[in-house]
């Protein structure tokens, strides 16, 4: 048993919060923490080892985490019209699964290089029309402590969210996206314990105004990329495009631009930082993107994956087997992990009714000293 899974939730004191609010964008940030009720879950499902992955900090600590679910709609605890909810899991590099919440409000989970801490979003409570609940403010959690502590907070209104936090390669920033006041989604680079900055949204030809996703950090820690989908006047998106924005100078560049509409998730960069991996939704491809050059390969074609994350030469997915056709029971959920056409599959544990947003710790992958 790892050492990270008999520690019990937070203990730790309950501080002030001191806020600064970006009257802009109506965001707060929250410098302290609060101290969620509940103990840290003890559940466990045992598994094999990950392809390619090493333990980290002496392998006490989680290598991998995800969102997922072990209850459906209607499972006991839940009312009987209450949405799946979702909850995170760490994952050791032998394979073996742990539940680290059990309040159905956490998602996005990030960990980050070194591996001790674990960024997520957490909710208020509220739902979406999909049924999963938005997060409302932004947690790291120390692994080794057991501690949790919000670092930023959305305003309240209605609908207001925020995703997809990471954080910088040296620990210092936060970027994430969030809705502003015109309820478009944003990225905002936040610096820990001063200054939050929204990063220029770019405009059109014609005018047209768009939303920024799935923000990440280059392993250099110099550089953000994002997606960027358009919308019509109608609020109707048209089609994802990848940007590049060197922090320094805020110099934006487009890296990939489809000539056809498409949808792209799951941006993230190689461990290397040469290229960046994306899902293009279209054809249930992984492709990759050379910085340099701009040239995309095919990494995967037809893996039904719906989150990556890139080792050095090799990938690794999480996500159905298969797409349940509605009103069907939802499929096995699987790892899936590659190195150009060889795909290897291997199911999670059967009580997992959905898995997604994988997140691997960069001290886990093998690399030449």
């Amino acid at each position: 048993m790892t050492d990270y899974a008999r520690r019990q939730g937070p203990t730790g004191r309950r501080l002030r919060v001191a806020a600064v609010v970006l009257a802009a964008a109506g965001l707060t940030v929250a410098c302290g923490s609060e101290d969620p009720t509940q103990m840290l879950p003890t559940e466990v499902f045992p598994g094999r080892g990950i392809e390619g992955l090493d333990s980290c900090a002496g392998g006490e600590l989680p290598v991998a985490a995800f969102w997922g679910s072990t209850e459906g709609v209607g499972s006991p605890g839940r009312g009987p019209d209450s949405p799946p909810g979702g909850d995170l899991f760490g994952m050791s590099s032998d394979g073996e699964i742990r539940r680290l919440t059990d309040d159905a409000k956490s998602r996005d989970p990030w960990l980050s290089h070194d591996g001790r801490r674990l960024y997520f979003t957490r909710s208020d409570g509220g739902t979406l029309a999909g049924g999963a609940a938005p997060g409302t403010s932004v947690w790291v959690r120390g692994l080794d402590t057991g501690e949790d502590t919000m670092v930023f907070e959305v305003a309240d209104r209605e609908g207001a969210q925020v995703a997809v936090p990471e954080a910088s390669p040296d620990g210092s920033r936060i970027v994430f996206q969030a809705t502003n006041e015109e309820m478009f989604d944003r990225v905002y680079v936040l610096e820990l314990g001063g200054e939050l900055r929204e990063i220029a949204m770019p405009i059109s030809a014609e005018g047209l105004q768009g939303w920024q996703t799935e923000p990440t950090w280059r392993p250099d820690g110099e550089q953000l990329a994002y997606l960027y989908t358009e919308v019509d006047d109608t609020g109707q998106r048209l089609w994802s495009s990848i940007r590049v924005v060197d922090l320094a100078s805020s110099e934006e560049a487009i890296l990939y631009a489809p000539a056809e509409p498409v949808t792209l998730v799951d941006l993230e960069w190689t461990a290397d930082g040469e290229a960046l991996t994306a899902n293009q939704l279209a054809g249930q491809q992984v492709i990759s993107i050379d910085l340099a050059s701009g040239r995309q390969t095919t990494l995967a074609d037809g893996v039904n994956v719906s989150a990556t994350a890139s080792g050095e030469g090799a990938f690794t997915g999480i996500g159905p087997e298969h797409q349940a056709p509605a009103g069907e029971e939802p499929t096995r959920q699987v790892l899936a992990t590659w190195n150009g056409a060889d795909v290897a599959v291997r199911e999670l544990p059967e009580a997992f009714s959905f898995a997604t947003y994988l997140t691997i710790a960069d001290c886990a992958f093998h690399r030449e000293d």
